[in-house]
C-alpha cells in the first residue's frame, strides 16, 4: 500500500538535535537563512528532531531486547541536558 499524502504542499524540515542546535549562532543562523530564502516559494514545517544520538539509543535499547514502550521516555531523557 502506497502512503497517502494528506498535506502533498507541505514540505517538512527537520532540524537535528544537539549536533546542530548546540552548535550555536555560528551554525544556526546560516540555516535560518536558507529557510527564509525558501519561504517565498515553498510551504515549509520546521520540526526539531532529536538527531543521531537517540537513533543510536534506540537501536541500542532495541538489540538489548527492551519493549518499544520504553524507547520514547528514554529518547526524552537523552535530550534533555
Amino acid at each position: 500500500m502506497r502512503p497517502v499524502r494528506l498535506l502533498p504542499w507541505l514540505q517538512v524540515v527537520k532540524i537535528g538535535g544537539r549536533s546542530i542546535l548546540d552548535r550555536g549562532a555560528e551554525v544556526i543562523f546560516p540555516i535560518v537563512k536558507e529557510v527564509r530564502e525558501l519561504l517565498p516559494e515553498h510551504h515549509l514545517l520546521i520540526l526539531t528532531v532529536a538527531g543521531i544520538r537517540a537513533r543510536h539509543l534506540n537501536s541500542v535499547d532495541l538489540d538489548l531486547g527492551l519493549p518499544v514502550g520504553s524507547l520514547a521516555p528514554l529518547a526524552a531523557r537523552s535530550a534533555s541536558p
